[in-house]
Protein backbone atom coordinates (compact mmCIF):
# COMPACT_ATOMS: atom_id res chain seq x y z
CA UNK A 1 0.00 0.00 0.00
CA UNK A 2 1.30 3.46 -0.92
CA UNK A 3 1.98 6.26 1.48
CA UNK A 4 -0.85 8.54 2.47
CA UNK A 5 -0.04 12.20 2.02
CA UNK A 6 -1.91 14.72 4.16
CA UNK A 7 -1.72 18.44 3.45
CA UNK A 8 -3.25 21.31 5.33
CA UNK A 9 -3.39 24.78 3.79
CA UNK A 10 -5.10 26.71 6.59
CA UNK A 11 -3.75 30.02 7.82
CA UNK A 12 -3.78 31.31 11.36
CA UNK A 13 -5.32 34.67 10.50
CA UNK A 14 -8.34 32.97 8.90
CA UNK A 15 -8.83 30.73 11.92
CA UNK A 16 -8.46 33.73 14.23
CA UNK A 17 -11.29 35.57 12.45
CA UNK A 18 -13.51 32.48 12.42
CA UNK A 19 -12.94 31.99 16.14
CA UNK A 20 -13.59 35.67 16.94
CA UNK A 21 -16.82 35.71 14.94
CA UNK A 22 -17.92 32.43 16.52
CA UNK A 23 -17.09 33.66 20.03
CA UNK A 24 -19.05 36.89 19.71
CA UNK A 25 -22.04 35.26 18.01
CA UNK A 26 -22.18 32.56 20.68
CA UNK A 27 -21.91 35.22 23.39
CA UNK A 28 -24.62 37.44 21.85
CA UNK A 29 -27.03 34.52 21.28
CA UNK A 30 -26.36 32.97 24.70
CA UNK A 31 -25.06 29.76 23.11
CA UNK A 32 -27.77 29.22 20.52
CA UNK A 33 -25.25 29.86 17.74
CA UNK A 34 -23.04 26.91 18.69
CA UNK A 35 -24.27 24.58 15.89
CA UNK A 36 -23.60 27.29 13.30
CA UNK A 37 -20.17 27.94 14.83
CA UNK A 38 -19.33 24.23 14.63
CA UNK A 39 -20.37 24.16 10.95
CA UNK A 40 -18.44 27.36 10.17
CA UNK A 41 -15.27 25.87 11.68
CA UNK A 42 -15.73 22.55 9.85
CA UNK A 43 -16.24 24.34 6.53
CA UNK A 44 -12.88 26.10 7.02
CA UNK A 45 -11.12 22.93 8.19
CA UNK A 46 -12.21 20.68 5.33
CA UNK A 47 -11.71 23.42 2.72
CA UNK A 48 -8.05 23.48 3.76
CA UNK A 49 -7.44 19.72 4.00
CA UNK A 50 -6.29 17.33 1.30
CA UNK A 51 -5.43 13.64 1.46
CA UNK A 52 -3.47 12.30 -1.51
CA UNK A 53 -4.46 15.43 -3.45
CA UNK A 54 -8.17 14.77 -2.88
CA UNK A 55 -10.00 17.83 -1.56
CA UNK A 56 -12.98 17.91 0.76
CA UNK A 57 -16.07 20.01 1.27
CA UNK A 58 -18.24 20.28 4.37
CA UNK A 59 -21.89 20.65 3.38
CA UNK A 60 -23.59 20.65 6.78
CA UNK A 61 -25.66 23.59 8.00
CA UNK A 62 -26.21 24.88 11.49
CA UNK A 63 -29.97 24.68 11.04
CA UNK A 64 -29.62 20.93 10.34
CA UNK A 65 -27.35 20.39 13.37
CA UNK A 66 -29.44 22.48 15.79
CA UNK A 67 -32.14 19.85 16.59
CA UNK A 68 -29.51 17.18 17.34
CA UNK A 69 -27.46 19.64 19.38
CA UNK A 70 -30.56 20.69 21.34
CA UNK A 71 -31.52 17.08 22.18
CA UNK A 72 -27.95 16.20 23.17
CA UNK A 73 -27.75 19.29 25.38
CA UNK A 74 -31.11 18.56 27.00
CA UNK A 75 -30.28 14.90 27.67
CA UNK A 76 -26.88 15.89 29.05
CA UNK A 77 -28.53 18.28 31.51
CA UNK A 78 -31.20 15.74 32.52
CA UNK A 79 -28.62 12.98 33.10
CA UNK A 80 -26.22 15.34 34.90
CA UNK A 81 -23.59 14.93 32.18
CA UNK A 82 -23.71 11.16 31.75
CA UNK A 83 -25.04 11.55 28.18
CA UNK A 84 -22.21 13.86 27.06
CA UNK A 85 -19.91 11.15 25.55
CA UNK A 86 -22.84 9.52 23.74
CA UNK A 87 -24.10 12.85 22.44
CA UNK A 88 -20.61 13.87 21.37
CA UNK A 89 -20.32 10.70 19.28
CA UNK A 90 -23.73 11.36 17.68
CA UNK A 91 -22.66 14.89 16.73
CA UNK A 92 -19.32 13.63 15.36
CA UNK A 93 -21.16 11.03 13.25
CA UNK A 94 -23.41 13.76 11.89
CA UNK A 95 -20.41 15.96 11.08
CA UNK A 96 -18.62 13.09 9.31
CA UNK A 97 -21.71 12.36 7.22
CA UNK A 98 -21.63 15.94 5.89
CA UNK A 99 -18.12 15.73 4.38
CA UNK A 100 -17.85 15.18 0.63
CA UNK A 101 -14.85 14.51 -1.59
CA UNK A 102 -14.88 17.01 -4.42
CA UNK A 103 -13.84 16.08 -7.95
CA UNK A 104 -10.71 17.47 -9.58
CA UNK A 105 -12.66 19.95 -11.76
CA UNK A 106 -14.34 21.50 -8.73
CA UNK A 107 -11.05 21.42 -6.77
CA UNK A 108 -9.36 23.62 -9.41
CA UNK A 109 -11.93 26.34 -8.78
CA UNK A 110 -11.75 25.87 -5.03
CA UNK A 111 -10.04 28.79 -3.34
CA UNK A 112 -7.76 28.06 -0.42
Amino acid sequence: MGKIRLNFYGKGENLLWINLVNFFLILITLGLNIPWAICRYNRWYYRNLSINDKRFKFVGKGSELFPLYFVVSLLSIITLGIYIPFGYCKIMKWLASKVEIIDSDEAENFDI
